[in-house]
């Protein structure tokens, strides 16, 4: 995996909708509304067994503005702590 186990991303502005598919083809597709301000977090079976995307009939602003975070290391990444107590 090029990324770790979560993918945090931010929308600062301009409502959207984002779907996800599943790869390997079970269940729907399932829609999930980013407004404004919405903190979305993926991690587990959303993260590296369905698809997101933003089609182009769901960015119903004129713009859009996200900030998408992701850790280096792929699934076996842990973080070590900033500091550590004594």
């Amino acid at each position: 995996q090029l990324s770790g186990p979560v993918l945090a991303n931010l929308s600062l502005a301009g409502d959207a909708v984002m779907t996800y598919d599943n790869t390997s083809g079970k269940g729907p597709p399932v829609r999930v509304s980013l407004p404004p301000r919405a903190l979305q977090l993926v991690t587990g079976e959303a993260r590296y067994e369905w698809r997101h995307s933003i089609k182009l009939e769901d960015l119903t602003s004129p713009v859009r503005v996200s900030i998408t975070f992701r850790m280096s290391g792929g699934k076996e990444f842990r973080p070590k702590p900033a500091c550590e107590s004594s």
